[in-house]
Parts: C-alpha cells; sequence; structure tokens
C-alpha cells in the first residue's frame, strides 16, 4: 500500500477531509502537525523565554527535526504538505533526496510571494489553488499546477435556522464596505480581532474553530462570502469557504468572478453579487423567498457532491503525479 505522510495542522479545515479522502482512495496516511504543541515544543518556549534561546528560530528547528524523523520512521512514498510555512527548504530537500516525492497544496494566493518564490522551487510538484499564482510560479519555472480547493459533503441533516445572513473570516476594508450594506439584515459576523475595530464591531462575535464554522454555516439561512482583494489585488481563485458552504447544503452568497462559472451554475447552485447595494437586494430576495434560496441550496450541495470533493481533486492531483 502507498504510504503518505500528510503535513498539516490539527486544526486545519483540510485535515480531516483530506485524510478521510485518501484513505477513501486507498493509501496508507500519517499525519505530521507542525502547530501542535507537545512537551518539547513546551519546553523550548520556556527555555527560550528566559533567554537562553531565539524561540522562533529553536521551534522551528524542532518541528523540521521531528519532521524528518516522521519521515525516517514511516517511509512514505509521498509528503503531501497544505502550506508548511514552517519547513525549510533544507529539511524538503533531504526528504527529497531520500526518495520521498515532495508534494505542496498550496491553498492561498500569491500574496504572499516572497515565501513562495524561496519554497515553491524545492517541491517536487506544487498545486495551487489560485490562477495567479500558478501562472506566477510556472514563469519562474516551477514545477506548478491549478488545483482547485474542494468540499466534504456529508449526508444532509435536518438543521434548525437561526442566523438570518453570516460571514466568517478575517477583517478586510472591501469586506467591511459591502457587509455594511446589510447590517441591518440580520448580519453576523464570525472573524479576528479586526472586525472588533471595524464599524461593524457591533455585529462580530470573534474567532471560532472549524467544527464551529460549520455549526455556524449550517444554522445560517445565508451565508455570504467574499475574498479579501483589494483594489489593486484580485485573486484569480475561489477559496474554500464556497466549497465548504455549499457542501454544507447552505445557500451561498459570493461576490461575482469569472471563475466561478467553471464550477457552479449562477443563479441555480448559488447566488452572486457585484456590487454593496446588490448585496442587499439579493439578501432582502432570499430572505423573503425560502423556497427558492432552499432550492438553491440543496441543488450547491448536489454538485459540490457530485464535482467538487476532495476525492475529485486529489485523484486529479495523483493522475498528474503518476503520469
Amino acid at each position: 500500500m502507498t504510504r503518505i505522510l500528510l503535513v498539516t495542522p490539527d486544526y486545519s479545515y483540510f485535515t480531516g477531509p483530506v485524510t478521510r479522502a485518501l484513505q477513501q482512495l486507498g493509501f496508507e496516511i500519517k499525519t505530521f502537525d507542525y502547530y501542535k504543541p507537545n512537551l518539547m515544543s513546551r519546553l523550548i518556549g520556556l527555555i527560550s523565554n528566559l533567554g537562553f534561546l531565539s524561540h522562533k528560530q529553536s521551534l522551528a528547528d524542532f518541528i523540521n527535526r521531528s519532521l524528518l524523523q516522521a519521515v525516517h520512521q514511516f517511509q512514505p512514498q509521498f509528503l503531501l504538505v497544505i502550506k508548511g510555512e514552517n519547513l525549510t527548504p533544507r529539511t524538503l530537500k533531504q526528504i527529497s533526496r531520500q526518495g520521498t516525492v515532495t508534494i505542496n497544496w498550496y491553498p492561498d494566493w500569491w500574496i504572499a510571494w516572497d515565501w513562495l518564490e524561496h519554497h515553491a522551487p524545492v517541491y517536487d510538484w506544487f498545486f495551487s489553488a489560485c490562477r495567479d499564482t500558478d501562472k506566477k510560479l510556472k514563469r519562474i519555472g516551477i514545477n506548478s499546477h491549478y488545483l482547485a480547493l474542494a468540499g466534504d459533503p456529508a449526508r444532509l441533516k435536518p438543521v434548525r435556522k437561526i442566523y438570518p445572513v453570516s460571514f466568517i473570516g478575517e477583517h478586510s476594508h472591501i469586506r467591511e464596505t459591502y457587509f455594511r450594506a446589510i447590517r441591518d439584515l440580520g448580519l453576523h459576523i464570525w472573524g479576528y480581532h479586526g472586525w472588533q475595530h471595524s464599524s461593524l464591531s457591533h455585529l462580530a462575535h470573534g474567532p471560532v474553530s472549524v467544527a464551529t464554522a460549520h455549526r455556524i454555516i449550517s444554522q445560517s439561512y445565508l451565508t455570504v462570502n467574499l475574498l479579501a482583494q483589494t483594489d489593486r489585488l484580485r485573486p484569480n481563485g475561489i477559496n474554500v469557504r464556497t466549497f465548504e458552504t455549499t457542501a454544507l447544503g447552505t445557500c451561498l452568497l459570493v461576490k461575482s468572478y469569472p471563475l466561478l462559472k467553471q464550477y457552479f451554475t449562477i443563479g441555480k447552485e448559488i447566488v452572486t453579487f457585484t456590487t454593496p447595494q446588490d448585496l442587499r437586494r439579493q439578501v432582502k430576495y432570499y430572505l423573503n423567498h425560502p423556497q427558492e434560496r432552499q432550492t438553491i441550496a440543496l441543488a450547491g450541495f448536489k454538485r459540490t457532491q457530485k464535482d467538487h470533493t476532495f476525492i475529485h481533486r486529489l485523484q486529479h492531483m495523483f493522475t498528474i503525479v503518476n503520469k
């Protein structure tokens, strides 16, 4: 049986779905959490706090040594990393020299270009969820491929809806601008602390775990999604919240951009908006038309189940890798 060492934090949205999908595809899986504290990392932190070591550097060294040890013990044919910002090029090169094929599935976009430029070249295969990132990496000679993110549909269960409109994610100025247009329509926001200092602070609840985020989305009539773009930087990709929401059977309202049409039928499987005023109009309409809202939510769920699961994505990844 082919062995894969999956390198991803336990708290990540991707860990559970990717693990289950790889197991269903017949791989033997072990996971390596490069963030989870253990006794040794706590001791390193204590020693660092006493001034004997650089905490950041010593912890990074410990993580990379631990990964090398895990590779030595498990002897995987593949190392699949989800982002992996704590891993050093030196460690990854050493793993490749030992005969393990290294793969990165990078779920963000190219705003962290300095990191990408130095780390992407050391992977045997690099898969990006943003088309722009993929194009930029190809231009500098990286073995890069575009691979969209995915959802993790389970059997739909009846859930009591308690939130008219929800958003879960970090603060950005463009998000705040759009969401001001629906602040009186039952909007609830969960996210990092930037929201606490915004004009929508009275609607903000703070960050939540993946499990809690899924419960909130399931309990929402509508979930709003808007990429954290700026006026100059507009990522050409679909963030995970799109697939996450449709996989949970909730009606999704998402900022319109061309790539969406390749994955969903607009107006039938998801709803898009173009301006803050359009967002307000769509929210009011679908809150007042429950049958249409439920029909779209179910269609989005079925489309995700049919075409956009982690099994679909990982099958495609390993078809490319094994050519």
